[in-house]
């Protein structure tokens, strides 16, 4: 477990600051002042809350809430062991509070909530919630800088969920996108069955080639992502850019082996349909778009993205 003392800090007034900390990405606890403090706690592998621990310095008045959300794992109201609803609150569709409201608790301080949509922390200074990598702001229902990939991820670099906010979420910041995979490869396919993982085809043939050599299934997938990313680095080196690297992949497509050796790219299209021209067997994921790369050949008619190496969905 990796603590850190990271985020933003936050001043409430001229003579009390708060520190958050951090457990990679997600917010764990915060202290004002080292008089009051918070606990948060989550569901397993996610950014969705399940419960908060508020208490003193004094550690005499500690007590447990706990969350409940709505579909999207947004917190809309906290209840006490009893069942007492201390914290309830009602959203827009783009995550800006329109209605909250405390209730009386015989805690003399009570509890601030300050969790919004997964992965999105309330900045009281500037009204903006801080989403790890950018601040997105809920009046707007648009996020206030550029996704850090840039015009790679997609041509509207500000908006949220693809515009979407109902049912997706965008807990770091980046967001999602939804992509589909058609495949008939039986190498792709044991893979996948057996790891969960989408490797390139240099990657899928490699753990395939190590399975039938009885290498057991950890070894076989570092195997396999050892070889993909030693056959990105050089194609790189060989086309001498990622974004030139792309459109040789879809120019050349499976030729692109007689020229840099194997493909260390894998294709996904946001497309169903076109997915299925591909293959019977779809493989679906939804994923950061910092993570993906967009086709931008100009004869390219497959709404293509594309991923570096690997993915487990």
């Amino acid at each position: 477990m990796r603590l850190t003392l990271a985020g933003p800090t936050l001043t409430r007034c001229s003579n009390l600051f708060q520190t958050n900390l951090w457990q990679g990405s997600r917010l764990i606890a915060e202290t004002d002042n080292d008089k009051h403090w918070q606990t948060y706690l989550y569901e397993p592998d996610s950014y969705r809350p399940l419960a908060l621990v508020h208490g003193n310095a004094q550690q005499d008045n500690i007590k447990l809430y706990w969350y409940q959300n709505d579909h999207l794992g947004t917190p809309i109201a906290l209840t006490s062991n009893m069942g007492d609803t201390l914290y309830e609150c009602q959203y827009n569709a783009y995550g800006q509070i329109i209605n909250e409201t405390y209730h009386q608790d015989d805690f003399q301080t009570l509890p601030d909530n300050p969790l919004r949509f997964q992965g999105q922390y309330y900045d009281e200074e500037t009204g903006l919630h801080y989403n790890l990598n950018r601040y997105y702001d809920p009046f707007t229902g648009r996020y206030i800088t550029q996704d850090p990939i840039g015009i790679l991820s997609d041509i509207n670099l500000y908006r949220y969920v693809g515009n979407n906010p109902i049912s997706g979420i965008d807990p770091l910041g980046l967001d999602l996108i939804e992509l589909y995979r058609g495949t008939k490869f039986e190498a792709e396919l044991l893979l996948y069955d057996e790891t969960g993982w989408i490797l390139s085809q240099t990657g899928a043939n490699t753990y395939y080639a190590a399975r039938f050599s009885n290498i057991p299934i950890r070894d076989a997938l570092s195997k396999a992502i050892i070889e993909t990313k030693y056959v990105h680095a050089k194609a790189i080196k060989e086309w001498g850019s990622i974004e030139q690297y792309v459109l040789a992949h879809g120019e050349f497509g499976q030729e692109i082996y007689s020229i840099s050796g194997g493909r260390s790219l894998i294709s996904f299209s946001t497309n169903k349909e076109i997915a299925q021209r591909f293959g019977s067997t779809i493989l679906h994921i939804k994923i950061p778009r910092s993570k993906v790369i967009q086709q931008i050949l100009e004869t390219s008619t497959e709404s293509e993205y594309l991923i570096i190496n690997g993915v487990k969905p």
